[in-house]
């Protein structure tokens, strides 16, 4: 039933109005002169709900549902519509209908055409590989999104409310960033594992002297027990996304206090993407307008991924990382899935190779589905893409006309003070020898880039950075350095 359905409360509304009530009362939209919907599509991220959704659809409606699964013959899919024109009412589910023949359901779905009592429902969670002809069939498309922190407070709600215990739920849908229904409910029965496992070791040490002890009843009165929200927190560990388990989405494993150096550059980032993704109503009141591209720029090993990663962390944002060359229906693929799971960063590293200057025959067709995607504004809220380069005759040309990387910040190499703010963020994690100071102002006398400076030393001791500095040396030279510089200067 739809009361089972959590965090899509906006979605039901749309689906009631424009395709459940007019279909169910066919009689209004024939009155008006208007033909009912009779063909739907859902897609969505693996895991957001499609599957759930259809059956509450026949459960709410109180309709016989006819499932079409992939791998399904002409012949059975003929069967299923058979069943469903003898029927007064009914549903036809057709899940991973990508992957369905589509000559054959596309001739079924002609002739369903004519009977408004039958509503067919196809789910995808790869949109962009329907037959096009197929998907023109399906009028009305509705996208069920990875859930935002609000939705999934609303989903663990839902599956929470008959368990025994105390528990933070605005903490856990925080801790849940990229998790999907399918997700938060694998969370919620982990919680009850770790419990029944507690309760099952208590019992066990109290009976030590029983061999038989697990025969004895232990479900009688639970006194105290009940999960808690370190329960929760220790399940969000043992529970991997899907999303991210099939490589939908990556987890920036890089902080913010991880970044050494570029002090202007993170407060830039600060100020024109985390603030207004932590506090959108603050940018609404004061009518502030989200810039939602970025180019970062600069020599080679100076922190632009890295920021990048930082910057999705810092903000709560979902991640995506495009590597290089993509193909045209790979770039389609990433930004669908972004836009179903706002707030999202699409990194674009090394953006250069999608140029149409630098790349290969063939990719400039790659090129235009990636402008066509970053000026599809409407489509697009919550969807914020940064692109990285170090090629400067790609920034000078090409991509100097991408109006959306049209904010560009340079990455240039760190001075003194930032490469020792390098060091210190580098060797948070290891033991810091006394001493390091001074080998530190070794290494920051170097022209070395971020990576260079920690790249060959596993301690902090000052012989290993003696070491380092005679087998590590500089990737630019001052030249190389000067003209990524005077670059910087025309921005």
């Amino acid at each position: 039933m739809f009361s089972d359905l959590g965090g899509m409360k906006d979605l039901l509304e749309k689906l009631m109005t424009r395709v459940i009530v007019p279909w169910y009362h066919s009689e209004l939209p024939r009155k008006l002169g208007l033909t009912p919907t009779t063909g739907i599509l859902l897609h969505g991220p693996p895991g957001c709900g499609k599957t759930t959704l259809a059956h509450a659809i026949a459960n709410e409606t109180n309709v016989p549902l006819y499932q079409i699964l992939p791998g399904a013959s002409e012949e059975n899919i003929s069967d299923v519509f058979a069943k469903a024109y003898n029927t007064p009412r009914s549903i036809i589910f057709v899940d991973d209908i990508d992957l369905i023949d589509s000559k054959g359901i596309k001739s079924q779905l002609r002739d369903s055409m004519g009977h408004h009592h039958l509503l067919l429902i196809g789910a995808t969670s790869r949109p962009e590989s329907l037959d096009p002809a197929l998907r023109g069939l399906l009028r009305e498309e509705f996208v069920l999104a990875a859930p935002d922190e609000a939705a999934r407070r609303d989903i663990l709600k839902l599956l929470t409310c008959k368990l025994k215990g105390t528990f933070d739920l605005d903490e856990i849908a925080r801790s849940t960033r990229g998790y999907v229904g399918a997700d938060l409910e694998g969370v919620v029965r982990e919680a009850g594992r770790l419990l029944m496992r507690r309760i099952i070791g208590e019992r066990k040490r109290e009976s030590q002297s029983n061999p038989d002890w697990w025969k004895q009843p232990i479900w009688g009165d639970l006194g105290n027990h009940g999960i808690t929200t370190s329960d929760f927190q220790d399940a969000v560990k043992r529970v991997l996304p899907l999303l991210i388990r099939e490589g939908f989405l990556a987890v920036p494993d890089v902080k913010w206090e991880d970044v050494g150096g570029l002090h202007n550059l993170k407060e830039e980032f600060r100020t024109l993407m985390i603030m207004p993704l932590k506090f959108p109503n603050i940018c609404e009141t004061f009518g502030i307008e989200n810039l939602k591209g970025f180019l970062l720029f600069g020599p080679p090993g100076c922190g632009k991924t890295f920021i990048a990663k930082a910057v999705a962390n810092e903000a709560g944002a979902n991640f995506i990382h495009i590597k290089g060359r993509e193909s045209e229906r790979e770039v389609r693929r990433r930004f669908s899935l972004a836009r179903a799971c706002t707030p999202c960063v699409v990194l674009l590293d090394e953006v250069d190779a999608l140029s149409t200057e630098s790349a290969e025959v063939g990719f400039g067709s790659v090129m235009s589905q990636l402008l066509i995607e970053l000026n599809d504004d409407k489509e697009s809220q919550g969807v914020f893409v940064i692109g990285t380069t170090n090629r400067t005759d790609v920034i000078e040309g090409t991509l100097s006309s991408w109006k959306k990387l049209g904010k560009r910040f340079y990455v240039p190499m760190p001075g003194v003070d930032e490469r020792f703010s390098i060091l210190n963020a580098l060797a948070r994690k290891i033991p810091v020898d006394p001493a390091m100071k001074e080998a530190a102002s070794a290494v920051v006398a170097e022209k070395m880039t971020a990576v260079e400076a920690f790249s060959d030393t596993d301690t902090c001791k000052p012989r290993h950075f003696d070491t380092a500095l005679k087998k590590v040396f500089p990737s630019l030279s001052p030249a190389e350095t000067r003209r990524y510089e005077d670059l910087a200067a025309l921005f």
